[in-house]
């Protein structure tokens, strides 16, 4: 082909290149979202921001972004509109500053109705395929509208709102608003991808980061140059920036750059990560940057793999807290504790395979509302790297307050029924004068917190108390109850159970003229007088051969208390508690008064096993237990037809009254339902024996069923003879004549004598008794030598 005529060499470069040109800057609509006619405005200081995806409605294909088009609407007033261009992060929430933005003149945009304005864009950017961006818009004007969908539709974002000018972002998922992105045809493409540590994969005991940052260029000149490694905490604020510099230029190729990063300075925790690789297109000019499409999690140090709690719990109760940590292998010490309701307490911990389980068990705190308590675990981790302390997400447990009252409502849940009767009119109701009662209860019977409560009623022959909520309470609690004409009577109640099946506690009065005080005398077998105990005072009806509780009274520091008998009338019997155990149950009899004060005596047995403190009759039990002198053996036979029989025991103690201790010589059980049990005390010295017979049952186990008091004494004749007891006394005679004219000889022999007998086993006499013996006599010799 010929020209005319000669044309400048630049301008055949111009015509030849035309194409190229025009192919660069032809402009092609890349995204978009054109769907509802809903509204929205936005002013100074409210931002709106549409995220979107390169690829979802155009081609998966990065791009030179050109210009954005937005429905809209104007308010008439002066200034500009800013829309620019962010990245996201792995929420989709806009960070950063714009990469690329254009500027629209308030006064230019429509008032009148919403119409389709263009911004250019003024900053070259490219925009990486499959790769979410933000769209931002923040105006001068005071309400701009922008055309959106409330119901949305668009699936690669989501609108966005900011009210503090950009500086937090809040989700208006499902909502978009509707947008165009243009742009110019750009064989470029540029990823990050988050390689290692992967997404909640276990603890890190050194976190080491590997990211994959991917370019690729075809036509063009390009470079990465650096690559960003973020790191959040759990709050989401920002521990950890580290940049590597990269400086790779890539020409017509694809280069993909593994970048590892050392471990950082964090402590142990929670964490998200994420990083951000940079470029510079060196053929089409700009540059951008480009996080990975989501943020990945690990933990450090450790990872909580459960925590458990009541979320809602009674007061006056316990609860459990535990927590299942999984630690680093180069963590060689931990402590965890646990602050609740700014009470720090230490835990207990457990090894469990890999996992260490802490635990701790708490009172909870009495209330008056339903109150919710904060708490969080404090973990410690030494040893692998400095001490570091670190406390998981508070949590919050709902406490509900219990109550113990006065029944008002038909609603109400009962659970004591206090009714006042003649002590000796069982049946006769009596309307007391005054009613005063104190209680203090829990919920748990470990617990060691309590809650307290007082009434004073009047005109009274029954009272109801109530308890919310419907579970039950461990109650202390005093009554008193005064009626004219009547002796005042106290009545102690400890430890007692309620619950949602009302108990009813009769209180039974004396008449005045009737009544004589005694004082009641508790002391142990030792005659050491013991405080703090109950005195069940049981009256015997003769009529049902049945006994009613008249009085339950409390001993002071001298171990006294007072109680009112109908005396020599009426028969009584006593039960003592003791740190609410049973240890003592008399026999019922009438009550004299032989001295004044008049005093009733009550002495617990030694610790020689359960004593009488459960000594009732047995149903469908026949025993007998029997001592044969001749063959020395103790024998206890029974027959148990009860469906729950598990057998006996028979105990056999010596009672040493020299010694402070006793001597158990026969301890045997029998699971047999038809039993015979046998101790022989032929190879034991003489003395007293205390037997013990006990039942067994599935619901009863050690119940007493009888009691012996063996005196084992020897056949002295049998064991010297007849001529061996004559010269016994023969010696006797000369030791009494010998110490008329050498007292220090008679006082040698009587010693040697008592001896002798514990040493053949006439006497029984024990260790002590003997040295004592030997010091008097020692004691007498040396005052004789004087």
């Amino acid at each position: 082909m010929k020209f005319p005529y000669k044309l400048p060499l630049f301008i055949l470069v111009f015509i030849f290149l035309i194409p190229s040109i025009l192919s660069l800057g032809a402009e092609t609509k890349y995204e978009d979202y054109t769907g509802g006619s809903d509204t929205t405005t936005l002013g100074t200081s409210t931002w709106k921001a549409m995220t979107f995806t390169v690829g979802t409605t155009g081609t998966d294909k990065a791009f030179n972004i050109k210009k954005v088009r937005l429905s809209m609407q104007g308010d008439g007033s002066t200034g500009t509109t800013i829309v620019g261009i962010r990245n996201v992060d792995g929420s989709g929430e806009p960070i950063g500053e714009d990469i690329a933005n254009g500027t629209l003149s308030n006064a230019d945009t429509p008032t009148g109705s919403l119409t389709w304005q263009e911004v250019n864009m003024t900053t070259p950017i490219t925009l990486a395929k499959g790769t979410q961006y933000a769209i931002v818009v923040r105006s001068g004007s005071p309400t701009l509208t922008l055309e959106q969908s409330n119901a949305g539709g668009y699936g690669g974002g989501n609108e966005w709102t900011s009210v503090t000018a950009g500086n937090t972002w809040a989700d208006n998922a499902p909502i978009d608003f509707q947008f165009e992105v243009y742009g110019s045809t750009s064989e470029f493409s540029i990823e990050t991808e988050l390689i290692a540590p992967a997404n909640l994969t276990g603890v890190l005991s050194s976190a080491v980061f590997n990211i994959s940052s991917g370019l690729e260029v075809v036509g063009f000149s390009a470079n990465i140059t650096n690559v960003t490694l973020f790191i959040w905490n759990s709050t989401n604020d920002l521990v950890n920036t580290s940049r590597s510099t990269l400086q790779t230029v890539v020409t017509n190729t694809t280069l993909t750059n593994y970048t590892i990063f050392p471990a950082p300075t964090i402590t142990v925790g929670e964490y998200t990560w994420n990083a951000e690789t940079c470029y510079e297109n060196n053929t089409a000019g700009g540059s951008g940057c480009v996080f990975a499409p989501n943020n990945l999690s690990f933990t450090y140090g450790f990872i909580k793999n459960a925590e458990t709690f009541d979320a809602s719990v009674g007061d006056l109760s316990t609860t459990d807290f535990t927590l299942n940590l999984t630690l680093s292998e180069e963590i060689l010490l931990s402590t965890v504790n646990l602050h609740y309701n700014g009470t720090r307490y230490t835990t207990t911990r457990t090894a469990i395979g890999d996992d260490q389980i802490y635990t701790l068990t708490i009172d909870t705190p009495a209330v008056l509302a339903s109150t919710a308590m904060t708490f969080f675990w404090e973990i410690i981790l030494k040893d692998g790297f400095p001490i570091s302390n670190t406390n998981t997400t508070a949590q919050t447990q709902t406490i509900t307050p219990s109550n113990l009252f006065v029944c008002a409502l038909p609603t109400d849940v009962r659970a004591i029924n206090f009714t006042i009767y003649r002590e000796d009119a069982p049946t006769t109701l009596i309307t007391a004068d005054n009613f005063e009662a104190s209680f203090s209860w829990k919920l748990d019977p470990s617990s060691s917190t309590t809650k307290n409560t007082s009434i004073t009623l009047t005109a009274k022959s029954n009272v109801e108390m109530c308890i919310t909520p419907n579970s039950t309470f461990y109650v202390d609690s005093t009554v008193e109850v005064r009626e004219a004409g009547y002796s005042t009577r106290i009545f102690e109640f400890s430890n007692k159970q309620y619950n949602n099946v009302s108990t009813t506690q009769n209180l039974y009065l004396l008449n005045t003229t009737s009544s004589t005080s005694f004082i009641l005398f508790v002391r142990d077998s030792a005659f050491i007088p013991i405080s703090e105990a109950i005195i069940e005072v049981e009256r015997l009806i003769v009529a049902n051969n049945t006994y009613i509780l008249v009085e339950s009274a409390k001993t002071d520091q001298n171990g006294k208390s007072v109680g009112h008998f109908l005396t020599e009338d009426a028969s009584y019997r006593f039960k003592v508690y003791v740190d609410d155990s049973l240890k003592l149950t008399t026999l019922p009899g009438k009550i004299v008064c032989e001295s004044e004060p008049c005093t009733v005596t009550l002495t617990l047995p030694a610790d020689v096993g359960d004593g009488l403190d459960n000594y009732e009759p047995i149903q469908n039990l026949v025993s007998t237990l029997t001592y044969d002198k001749t063959t020395q053996i103790v024998t206890y036979t029974y027959t148990d037809t009860d469906t729950t029989a598990q057998g006996g025991r028979l105990e056999v103690i010596h009672w040493d009254y020299g010694n402070v201790s006793q001597t158990v010589v026969c301890n045997t059980t029998s699971t047999e339902v038809l039993g015979n049990i046998q101790c022989d005390l032929s190879a034991f010295q003489n003395g007293t024996y205390l037997v013990n017979a006990y039942n067994n049952r599935v619901d009863a186990p050690n119940k007493l069923d009888k009691r012996i008091i063996v005196a084992k004494i020897r056949d002295i004749i049998g064991m010297i003879g007849d001529d061996g007891l004559l010269w016994t006394a023969f010696l006797v005679v000369a030791i009494v004549m010998v110490g008329l004219f050498k007292p220090a000889i008679a006082i040698f022999f009587a010693v040697g004598g008592v001896f002798l007998m514990s040493l053949v086993g006439i006497a029984s006499i024990s260790t002590v008794s003997l040295i004592s013996i030997g010091v008097i006599g020692v004691i007498f010799l040396w005052e004789m030598r004087k």
